[in-house]
């Protein structure tokens, strides 16, 4: 009788939750406020103007370990840290460099997130003169699993959790329209 429905197929997976400006998302190793996507307007400390298309995140480091912020994937290399959990990003913005990723408290900038402490994150894109930015960009957002493993250092690492094929599963899809602001 299960033939007849398409025998013992595995179900089809849900599609991913989907998240707008506002919205927070628990990673498992991280707890990600979506604030929002903007065109920003920079003076550098050499008088030249700067555009970028950047996204700002609140992260709560939920783990008992400091954590690098990382950098998004690039291509077909694989992101790291938190920045790793944004899959995709969509438009891919031209960029040569890649992405800025950072942590800002304060005006100082670093690469961390402390346990336990919520932290503004950018994640920003310089943008080439002339280019009109997005009205939006979606996210492909992983979530974190804590894996035990007897080749890690202390037996254990968090770790994207894994999707069908080789790639990180995408847990979430968030859509942020991008305001024009000046910085």
């Amino acid at each position: 009788m299960s033939a007849a429905f398409g025998g013992l197929k595995q179900a089809p997976d849900k599609p991913p939750a989907k998240y707008a400006a506002g919205a927070t998302l628990d990673q498992g190793e991280f707890l990600t406020q979506f604030v929002k996507a903007a065109d920003v307007t920079e003076k550098s400390e050499f008088g030249s103007i700067k555009r970028y298309l950047q996204m700002t995140f609140k992260v709560t480091n939920q783990s008992n370990e400091t954590a690098t912020v990382g950098y998004p994937p690039r291509g077909k290399a694989h992101g790291v840290g938190w920045a790793g959990s944004l899959l995709s990003i969509t438009p891919v913005p031209e960029n040569k460099f890649g992405p800025d990723t950072l942590v800002r408290d304060h005006g100082i900038d670093s690469s961390q997130l402390q346990p336990g402490v919520p932290a503004t994150v950018i994640v920003r894109y310089q943008l080439e003169a002339g280019v009109t930015p997005p009205q939006a960009v979606t996210l492909n957002v992983g979530t974190f699993t804590f894996t035990q493993a007897q080749h890690a250092v202390a037996g254990h690492f968090w770790s994207l959790v894994p999707g069908g094929d080789e790639n990180p599963a995408t847990a979430a899809t968030v859509t942020l329209d991008v305001e024009r602001e000046q910085a």
